[in-house]
């Protein structure tokens, strides 16, 4: 099955493969460099720049006026964002690759208005193809049990035991293991008491094969926000009353809260000091805490190279 590529523009408008005629048998996306500087022998630095890749397509249309109307798109679709210089995404398997289309070679276009071979060339300055994986936590009540209200203190924010399926267990003093290869099937033995949601806790999943940079929103009303992810703190020094939020980015390094009226505060200077809140967020699974109290909306991003392979 040929592989499905999609241009989309600034504005959202966009063509894809597959589709309307446009076919692509091979292309240049997947192709990657790393430039590299040396001194006396050894490879000092690497670096992405500037970068071309080659994206050929052959436009194969049922009529004349299908034709048509598909070569002119595609020409007016990538055109606006170079006006604009405001680039566009292609996309393959769930990410995205940030570019123009800087150039388009046109062959075999006087056979037929339906037919016509076209190499684009896709220039970007941001070599790197990104996924998102989106997670949301919204403040929870306190979990009424047998007419009493079960809360969890803020402060209690132990890390999990991560297993299969996104099954939790808190840190106990003993083994939850058993030292066989034999699957092993939750739960491991009858206890009294059973297993609940713990309150201001999840378990999240990077699937990057390393750590992610991240935009992680924090919405109020909160006082000194306080995140733990596998273990590491993520504290601003604010106060963020309701309609208002608190975004981190940790590629770019900001700290901006936007207020009820879209207004914006540069909270860099409140950021914990002690632990850095820009620091990547690992691979695998990790446990959020938190008070539980506040919502929060976690954006990280898997990067690559290339695109991930997939059927």
């Amino acid at each position: 099955m040929l592989e499905k590529i999609m241009y989309r523009n600034h504005l959202g408008e966009s063509v894809e493969t597959a589709k309307d005629g446009i076919y692509a048998n091979y292309h240049e996306l997947r192709d990657y460099r790393w430039e590299y500087e040396s001194n006396a022998g050894c490879i000092t630095r690497f670096s992405r720049g500037i970068i071309d890749k080659t994206l050929p397509l052959v436009i194969f249309c049922e009529t004349e006026e299908q034709g048509i109307e598909t070569k002119n798109r595609i020409m007016e679709i990538a055109e606006k964002d170079i006006l604009a210089r405001q680039p566009g995404e292609i996309w393959i398997s769930g990410y995205c690759l940030k570019g123009y289309v800087t150039q388009s070679k046109k062959g075999s276009f006087l056979i037929s208005q339906c037919y016509m071979t076209a190499d684009l060339t896709i220039t970007t300055d941001d070599p790197v193809w990104r996924r998102e994986m989106n997670y949301h936590f919204l403040p929870e009540d306190a979990v009424q049990e047998d007419g009493e209200i079960v809360t969890e203190p803020e402060e209690q924010l132990e890390a999990v035991l991560p297993l299969e399926h996104g099954c939790v267990f808190a840190d106990y003093p003993f083994d939850l293991y058993h030292s066989t290869f034999k699957r092993v099937r939750h739960p491991l033995f009858d206890l009294p008491f059973d297993f609940r949601r713990i309150r201001g806790r999840r378990v999240i999943n990077n699937e990057a094969f390393t750590g992610s940079d991240f935009i992680m929103t924090i919405w109020g009303f909160v006082d000194r926000p306080r995140i733990l992810i596998s273990g590491h703190p993520y504290e601003v020094d604010a106060l963020i009353y309701e309609g208002e939020r608190v975004v981190i980015d940790s590629a770019a390094g900001t700290v901006i809260k936007i207020g009820r009226m879209g207004e914006e505060t540069n909270l860099y200077n409140a950021r914990g000091k002690e632990y850095s809140v820009f620091e990547k967020i690992p691979s695998g699974y990790q446990t959020v805490s938190w008070a539980g109290t506040f919502g929060i909306d976690l954006t990280i991003y898997d990067e690559r190279s290339e695109p991930k392979w997939s059927l």
